[in-house]
């Protein structure tokens, strides 16, 4: 943990942002008394969220893929998958 004066915090707030991007607790203190502990911040739901996040992700690609695949409907135009892969050279 590092301490600091309210003083440094209000004239370097880009020194407490390092320190805690870096993974460090600062703690700021007015008048050698503790006030505020700031720590870094942790990503939402610790592990079980980063799983969560992983699979939003994979169900927003399946989506997405299921969505470019397919023509709009009622739609003569082709689907966004026809048109990337022919201006990319690899259909008709």
């Amino acid at each position: 943990m590092k301490i600091l004066p309210l003083r440094q915090l209000l004239r370097d707030p880009k020194k407490v942002k390092k320190l805690t991007l870096a993974g460090v607790t600062v703690r700021i203190t007015d008048g050698g008394k503790p006030l505020w502990d700031l720590s870094p911040s942790q990503p939402e739901g610790g592990p079980a969220g980063a799983a969560a996040e992983a699979r939003r992700h994979e169900l927003w690609e399946k989506h997405f893929t299921e969505l470019a695949s397919a023509p709009l409907p009622g739609s003569a135009m082709p689907s966004i998958t026809d048109v990337l892969e022919f201006s990319r050279g690899d259909g008709r």
